[in-house]
């Protein structure tokens, strides 16, 4: 979901932009400037900073494990494999 702050930010750039003499107008255009950027950015299927940091250690563990046992597996390996020799 896009957060409101980057929605206002991106709106606040676009409008200072314009030219001056659309000052008039600024706030009909403000308010579809952040509906046209809000349907575009969701079609994105974005996901905030908090989001993607919750996923990326989500996946630092999931590895960090499949390491732990990718080891565990050789080790048992090499113990199977010197008993039967």
């Amino acid at each position: 979901m896009i957060s409101s702050k980057l929605l206002e930010d991106l709106t606040k750039r676009i409008m200072n932009a314009l030219p001056k003499d659309l000052a008039i107008l600024k706030k009909d255009f403000d308010t579809t400037v952040k509906s046209c950027l809000k349907s575009s950015l969701e079609k994105f299927d974005l996901v905030s900073r908090e989001e993607f940091d919750i996923q990326a250690r989500a996946l630092q563990r999931a590895q960090e494990k499949l390491f732990t046992l990718k080891e565990r597996v050789e080790e048992l390996e090499k113990k199977s494999n010197g008993a039967h020799q």
